[in-house]
């Protein structure tokens, strides 16, 4: 299993979500638009090398944002 995380990760990059697609670990989040989205946007910016601590404080802001405001 580990070769196959190994190639998904590889091919991440261009191939947005194939390590998304490991059925077997991540079921069919792959499909799920709103969640592939998500995952589409962060890795963009993980790859533009913007810090995954401040990724995530940005986006539990925003989630905490929007729950108040509900």
């Amino acid at each position: 299993m580990s070769d196959m995380f190994h190639r998904a990760a590889q091919q991440n990059e261009t191939a947005t979500l194939r390590f998304l697609m490991i059925e077997e670990v991540f079921g069919e989040f792959a499909q799920q638009e709103k969640f592939a989205n998500a995952y589409k946007a962060f890795l963009e910016r993980v790859y533009q090398n913007e810090p995954v601590f401040s990724i995530s404080e940005a986006l539990s802001q925003k989630k905490l944002a929007l729950a108040e405001a509900s």
